[in-house]
C-alpha cells in the first residue's frame, strides 16, 4: 500500500496488515527483531501463515504468549564457517589460500556477522585476497574485536577497511551522509549534501555503492544499513552535514508547498547554504509527487531539527508539510502531532505569529476529524493570540474558525449556534472592513488580500443566518454568492469551490436536491487540482442523485468516490465511506 494511503497509528497499520494477509498462506520473515513488542503487530491474525523471527535477544514473551518455538543458534563451527566462505566466495578461491581462510575463521571466532562482512569485503574485487583480509584483521587487532561480546566494535572495525580505501572526496560524502536523518536519499539530496555537481556526485555515489557502504534499492535512491549510517555519523565529527541536509529539504519543501497552496501567506526560507541545490517543480502534481516520496525523510528532518533545537527549521518544515497534509491529502490526523511540536517551539521562543498560525492549524485539523469542541478551543486561542499581538486578521481567523466549529458539526446546525456564529461574522466585518478599504485592488498587498479572504468567508456564516431567520433559500444563496464574488476578485479559486459546495448544502437543506446536485457539480467543475474537497464533492453528488432516484448518476459518482478513496484509510476517508454506505443502504 502506498505510504500516503496507510493509517497513521500503529493499531491502524496492524489492522490493515492483518486484513491484507487474511485468507492467504504467507511466510513472514522478521529479521533482527528488537523485542517482543516489535513483533506482535506483525503476527497474522488467521491460520495458514508461518512467521520466522530472528533476533539478538531472547523473545521469551512470544514463546509464552504466542506459542512460538524458540531455537537458539550458536556461532559457526569451523567446518560450517569454511562451508559458508566457499559458498560466498567460491570453492576454488577459498581453497587456494587455506591458511588465510583458517586464520579469518579463527579471528572471527565463528561469528556469522563477522564472516559475512569479511566475505562481502573480499567480494569487492578479485584483487582482494583472503590474505589481505587476514592481514587487516591482525593489524586492527581483529581477534579481540570479532571475538568481543560488543557487536558494535567488530562492525566498526570492518567498516573502517572500506572507508579507508575511499578517495578523499568519497570519504567526505560518506561522512556527511551519516548525518542524513531519513531512511534513504535521492541524487538531488546527495548533490546538496556534497556541494558538488551532478556528475561528480553521481561518481562519488558509485564509489560508495561499489564499496558496499551504500545501496541503490531503486534507481536514483540511495540507502545505507543502519549500522553503516551509525558508523558514518560517528566519524563525521564537525562536518556541517546536518545543516546542509535540512537546508535541502526545507528549501525544496517551501518551494513545493508554495506551488501546491498559493492562497496562504508565503514564507521566506532565507538563502540556502552554498552548494545546496533545492529541487524545482514544474506543476502541482510534480510537487505533490515529490512530497509523497520524501514524506518520511521530511518527518525525520523535523525530528532531527527538533532534537538539535534548530527552531527555525522546525517551524518552517511544519509550515511546508501543512501545505500538503491539510488540503491535498486530508491527513489532518498526521498534521496534529507535527503542529504540536512546532507550537512547543513557538511558545518557548515567544513568537506570536507562529503561535497564532499553529493554533489555527490545530483548529482546522481537529475540526476536520470531527473533534469540534477541541477545534473551537484552538480557534479561541487563535483569536486570543491575535488580540495579544493586536492583529485584526488573526483575530478574524480565530472568530471565523469558532463559527465553523459551531455550524459544521452536524448536517444542519441549531438556530442558537447559527446566531452565535453569525455574530462572529459581524465582528470580523467590523475588524476588517476599514483595512479592506485602505488596500489596493486585486492581490497586490498580501495583508489586504488576507483581509478580503476573511470578509468573503463571513458569508459562509451569514448565509446560514438568512436561511434560519427567513427560510428563503434564494436569499441565503444570494448572500453566499456575495462571498464567492469576493474570493473570485482575489483569485482564491479553492474558496470559490468551497462556496459552491456550501450553496449546495443550503439547497439540500431546503429540500431542493436537484439544485443541490447542480451546485455540487459546479463546485466539482471548479476543481483545479485533486485536493481532498474532490472526494467530499463526489460523495455529496452520489448521495443527492441516490435520493433523487437517478441510479445511473448516483452509481457514476459513487464509483468515482470509491476510486478516490481506494486504499486510503485515514479517519476522514472513513467518514466519507460511512456517508456513502448510508446513502446506498
Amino acid at each position: 500500500m502506498p505510504r500516503g494511503n496507510q493509517p497513521s497509528t500503529l493499531d491502524g497499520l496492524a489492522a490493515l496488515y492483518r486484513s491484507v494477509v487474511a485468507g492467504r498462506r504467507i511466510l513472514v520473515v522478521l529479521d533482527n527483531a528488537r523485542d517482543d513488542e516489535q513483533v506482535r503487530p506483525l503476527l497474522p491474525g488467521t491460520a495458514g501463515c508461518a512467521v520466522l523471527v530472528t533476533s539478538r535477544s531472547y523473545l521469551g514473551g512470544l514463546a509464552v504468549d504466542e506459542d512460538a518455538r524458540s531455537v537458539g543458534l550458536d556461532v559457526f563451527r569451523d567446518a560450517d564457517a569454511l562451508a559458508y566462505l566457499r559458498a560466498r566466495l567460491g570453492t576454488a578461491r577459498v581453497d587456494a589460500e587455506p591458511w588465510a581462510a583458517a586464520e579469518i575463521i579463527r579471528m572471527c571466532g565463528g561469528l556469522p556477522l563477522a564472516l559475512a562482512i569479511c566475505a562481502a569485503w573480499t567480494e569487492r574485487s578479485r584483487t582482494y585476497t583472503l590474505a589481505t583480509v587476514a592481514a587487516e584483521l591482525r593489524r586492527r587487532d581483529g581477534l579481540d574485536a570479532f571475538a568481543a561480546v560488543n557487536a558494535g566494535r567488530d562492525v566498526r572495525t570492518v567498516f573502517s577497511w572500506s572507508y579507508r580505501r575511499l578517495s578523499p572526496d568519497a570519504a567526505e560524502l560518506f561522512r556527511r551522509l551519516g548525518r542524513h536523518p531519513g531512511p534513504d536519499g535521492s541524487l538531488a539530496t546527495a548533490i546538496s549534501v556534497a556541494g558538488r555537481g551532478s556528475s561528480e556526485t553521481l561518481a562519488l555515489l558509485g564509489e560508495l555503492t561499489d564499496a558496499q557502504l551504500l545501496s541503490e534499492p531503486r534507481p536514483g535512491r540511495y540507502a545505507a544499513h543502519d549500522l553503516v549510517r551509525a558508523y558514518a555519523a560517528e566519524i563525521s565529527g564537525d562536518e556541517p552535514a546536518l545543516d546542509r541536509v535540512l537546508d535541502h529539504y526545507l528549501h525544496s519543501l517551501v518551494a513545493a508547498a508554495g506551488l501546491a497552496n498559493p492562497y496562504r501567506r508565503q514564507l521566506d526560507a532565507g538563502t540556502p547554504a552554498p552548494g545546496v541545490v533545492p529541487v524545482t517543480f514544474t506543476d502541482v502534481p510534480d510537487a505533490v509527487a515529490w512530497f509523497e516520496v520524501e514524506r518520511e525523510n521530511l518527518r525525520a528532518a523535523l525530528d532531527a531539527a527538533d532534537r538539535a533545537r534548530l527552531d527555525r527549521y522546525v517551524l518552517l518544515i511544519c509550515w511546508g508539510m501543512n501545505g500538503f497534509l491539510l488540503d491535498h491529502l486530508g491527513r489532518w490526523d498526521e498534521a496534529i502531532p507535527v503542529a504540536r511540536r512546532a507550537l512547543a517551539v513557538a511558545r518557548r521562543t515567544g513568537d506570536l505569529w507562529w503561535r497564532g498560525y499553529l493554533h489555527n492549524v490545530l483548529g482546522n485539523c481537529h475540526h476536520r476529524i470531527g473533534d469540534h469542541d477541541e477545534a473551537h478551543r484552538e480557534w479561541s486561542l487563535t483569536a486570543d493570540v491575535g488580540r495579544e499581538a493586536d492583529d485584526p486578521i488573526r483575530i478574524a481567523i480565530g472568530l471565523g474558525g469558532m463559527g465553523s466549529a459551531l455550524t459544521e458539526r452536524d448536517d444542519w446546525p441549531s438556530g442558537e449556534n447559527i446566531e452565535k456564529a453569525a455574530g462572529y461574522a459581524d465582528e470580523i466585518r467590523v475588524l476588517l472592513t476599514a483595512l479592506d478599504r485602505e488596500g489596493p485592488p486585486g492581490r497586490d498587498d498580501p495583508r489586504t488580500t488576507h483581509a478580503r479572504d476573511m470578509l468573503g468567508f463571513t458569508y459562509r456564516l451569514t448565509s446560514l443566518r438568512v436561511m434560519h431567520r427567513t427560510g428563503d433559500v434564494e436569499a441565503a444563496v444570494a448572500d453566499r454568492a456575495a462571498g464567492i464574488a469576493i474570493h473570485e476578485s482575489i483569485e482564491n479559486w479553492l474558496q470559490v469551490q468551497v462556496g459552491w459546495m456550501q450553496i449546495g448544502r443550503l439547497r439540500e437543506h431546503a429540500g431542493d436536491l436537484a439544485g443541490a446536485a447542480g451546485a455540487y457539480a459546479e463546485a466539482l467543475a471548479r476543481q483545479r487540482h485533486d485536493e481532498w474537497i474532490t472526494a467530499e464533492l463526489l460523495v455529496r453528488l452520489a448521495s443527492c442523485h441516490a435520493r433523487l432516484g437517478d441510479a445511473g448518476a448516483a452509481g457514476h459518482y459513487r464509483a468515482r468516490a470509491l476510486r478516490r478513496l481506494d486504499d486510503v484509510y485515514h479517519p476522514a476517508a472513513g467518514l466519507l465511506r460511512a456517508r456513502l454506505d448510508a446513502a446506498f443502504a
